[in-house]
């Protein structure tokens, strides 16, 4: 009679036992859910445009370059993905206001990176006439018609020829 009243009660203190880990468990969880549910209307990123804007911008930097979006958010360092990409990190700062972080997400790349990238770009702006010819097409593809025949390089205004050629 004894060992049945012992299997009794240990059975006893291992489902109390079992039972206070489940409440834990579901308060955490609970908890958990809070706090996402906080994240989420409430996020730490305000995004600035929608994820359309960066797709058009994207589009638009392969359709000057002629080549293909894969291309763009890939990992390749040939000249012919890294400007297009380079240039995509710059309209996307410059002309749409996004910041690093976010970009950076869109490109699967660390900030640092993206910051790296719109400092190339603007080097290459001021001496690369190729270059500063797209840039210029793909503003005003995107609509960023530019009436004085000035550029936005490096923070400085640099005068264009109004012809459209650079």
């Amino acid at each position: 009679m004894e060992t049945i009243y012992q299997q009794h009660h240990d059975l006893k203190k291992r489902y109390q036992s079992l039972l206070l880990k489940h409440e834990t468990m579901q308060r955490q969880y609970e908890e958990k859910l809070k706090q996402l549910r906080h994240e989420l209307l409430n996020p730490k990123i305000k995004y600035v445009k929608t994820s359309e804007d960066w797709e058009l911008v994207l589009r638009e930097i392969c359709q000057v370059y002629e080549t293909s979006p894969s291309e763009v958010l890939g990992t390749s360092r040939k000249a012919d993905f890294t400007i297009p990409r380079h240039l995509f990190c710059y309209i996307m700062r410059f002309h749409y206001g996004y910041k690093t972080t976010q970009i950076g997400r869109i490109l699967v790349k660390d900030h640092s990176t993206v910051l790296n990238a719109c400092k190339q770009i603007e080097y290459y702006l001021e001496y690369d006439k190729i270059l500063r010819r797209n840039y210029t097409a793909i503003l005003e593809i995107l609509g960023f018609n530019n009436n004085e025949g000035t550029l936005f390089v490096n923070n400085h205004s640099v005068s264009r020829v109004r012809s459209g050629v650079l």
